[in-house]
């Protein structure tokens, strides 16, 4: 007896959007009033990550793979429940969502396309406005028309996003840089690398039109108005300026050059998606 054994991933995109995949269904279309779980999210991760990373495995797993990490919180317990404007609505704890999110997890981290442990950067630190090597080889591979190295581009900068970022915010590696063996968050905090991180990505959605993109960028404006690791303000609405660093207990006061060009460079990206986009996603 012969067995179908394709498939497609259609449904489920159209089951999405830029939050999760939805729970349920009226026949094909998605029941918004419904919202997300985190059980279906993390079991959409373990069949995405058993794919090729392109395509909309790849769309998918990231989406997967955001909404899982966005549900555990920091003692290790998880949420289960969003409602469809991305609130959630239960408590975290350790019941069936807990133990998908960690098979899940486990599926990905041994699957997926950076193996546990690997080191893709090209440099063996990350150092100095780290995305604009990433957004380089974007930029190139698409005016070439060579999609290796677009791929490649889009690939480090992915990995350099999921990287530096901690339960939902931005956490960008410390002016001492960041090794392999080295784990955030990291201080002190330069504005150039929040800045360098929403160029590449408003480039990546550019090309793309890929939503975690818009959600880079959004991460990035936000980490000046204080979803950072300290939970402080980085910019200074009397003088226009941006202090220079975030340190573990606040910010360096001095507002020099570089810092505020980072912060209207990295307002300038948002605006523009918030204008073609009419709103950034959360």
């Amino acid at each position: 007896m012969t067995i179908a054994t394709t498939f497609k991933f259609d449904h489920l995109e159209a089951m999405s959007n830029h939050l999760g995949l939805f729970e349920h269904a009226h026949l094909t279309t998605p029941r918004l009033e419904h919202g997300y779980c985190t059980d279906d999210n993390a079991r959409l991760l373990v069949v995405t990550s058993r794919e090729p990373d392109t395509g909309a495995a790849r769309r998918l797993s990231r989406l997967a793979l955001d909404f899982v990490l966005a549900a555990v919180v920091g003692d290790g317990r998880c949420r289960n429940r969003m409602d469809s404007g991305g609130s959630w609505l239960d408590s975290p704890r350790t019941d069936d969502s807990w133990g998908r999110s960690v098979w899940a997890l486990g599926v990905a981290a041994t699957h997926g396309p950076i193996p546990a442990g690997s080191w893709p950067w090209p440099e063996p630190r990350l150092s100095y406005a780290n995305a604009a090597l990433a957004e380089a080889l974007i930029a190139a591979g698409a005016a070439l028309g060579d999609l290796a190295v677009l791929e490649r581009g889009l690939a480090m900068l992915g990995w350099l996003l999921d990287l530096e970022t901690e339960r939902g915010h931005i956490s960008v590696s410390g002016v001492s840089g960041r090794g392999p063996d080295d784990f955030g968050p990291q201080f002190d905090q330069q504005p150039i690398e929040v800045a360098a991180m929403a160029d590449a990505c408003w480039r990546a959605h550019e090309h793309t039109g890929e939503q975690r993109w818009l959600r880079g960028i959004s991460a990035a404006a936000s980490w000046f108005n204080g979803a950072n690791d300290v939970g402080a303000v980085m910019r200074d609405d009397v003088s226009g300026g941006c202090f220079d660093g975030l340190h573990v207990d606040g910010v360096n006061l001095n507002q020099g050059a570089e810092s505020t060009l980072a912060l209207i460079s990295t307002m300038q990206r948002a605006r523009s998606l918030t204008l073609s986009a009419g709103s950034l996603v959360p």
